[in-house]
């Protein structure tokens, strides 16, 4: 069984996938399937939850903010580099300015 250290030394693209898997709730039973079908990887349940539980963890805010889960993958390393704390309140920040000006014109 693979150890969660080798599934960060996989190739982009299948991390990618599988990191979007976890981000959408698919099960690790089906997770673990996939992998094996697909891409003959022989990984149990338990080490994809030891590596998806953190990353569920880390970016869970950034999908209550209404983040499509693609687009979040696709820029995981840029939002790990910047720090995912400091992403949520530049996203918040930005949601709340959008909201206010939605009602400018009432006041007018």
């Amino acid at each position: 069984m693979a150890k969660h250290h080798k599934i960060n030394s996989w190739n982009t693209k299948l991390l990618d996938q599988l990191i979007e898997k976890v981000l959408s709730d698919v099960s690790y039973g089906d997770i673990s399937l996939w992998l094996s079908v697909e891409h003959k990887l022989e990984i149990s349940k338990t080490a994809l939850h030891r590596f998806g539980k953190p990353i569920h963890e880390k970016f869970s805010g950034l999908i209550e903010l209404g983040i499509p889960i693609k687009l979040i993958v696709s820029n995981r390393l840029a939002i790990e580099a910047v720090g995912i704390e400091k992403v949520e309140e530049e996203l918040k920040g930005n949601l709340t300015k959008k909201i206010a000006s939605m009602f400018v014109y009432l006041h007018d």
